[in-house]
This record gives structure tokens, sequence and C-alpha cells, in this order.
């Protein structure tokens, strides 16, 4: 394993459901636009350390942000996600 593989596996915890959902992205052909998972971790620190209850995800692609802000809010809170087709984010509601 590379440096990099081994701060990743040891940093990032991914719930099995976001560990479906990127093996689903991972298939498609633009796969390359799923969020870098320690940018999704940040945004989910960011959304706890703030008491966060509301996210507006604009450009969701297959919902990995969306997936990551909703397991870091209180249950009380609310995700919006939009895109501009309804192609991606249709994978990832499967």
């Amino acid at each position: 394993m590379l440096q990099s593989e081994i701060l990743l596996f040891f940093t990032f915890r991914l719930t099995d459901v976001q560990k479906r959902l990127n093996e689903v992205t991972f298939k498609h052909s633009r796969y390359q636009m799923l969020g870098a998972p320690e940018v999704l971790q940040l945004n989910a620190n960011l959304i706890q350390a703030i008491g966060g209850k509301k996210v507006l995800d604009v450009g969701v692609f297959t919902g990995a942000s969306s997936l990551s802000a909703a397991l870091a809010l209180p249950p009380d809170g609310e995700v919006h996600a939009l895109d501009i087709t309804e192609e991606y984010p249709s994978i990832g509601a499967q």
C-alpha cells in the first residue's frame, strides 16, 4: 500500500451505504466527478462543528456528498440536493 492509501484507509471510515454508492459510482464513465473522501469528510466535520441543520448540495452527481452531509446532520436535519439532470442522481437513488 502507498502511504497515501494507508492514510485514506485509516482516516476515512465509510458506512456500508457509502461504500455501495462509491462502488456504483466508480462503474460510471464519469466517476471522476465523485467528491474526494477528504473533502466529504471535511464538509461533514464542518457541518457537525457549526451544528448545521440544513444543507444545500448543488451538483450532486450520484449523491455521495449529499449522503455524507445527511450522515453528519442531527436526526431533524435536512439535505436539499439539486442537479441539472436526473441521470446521475438516479444512479445513487438505487
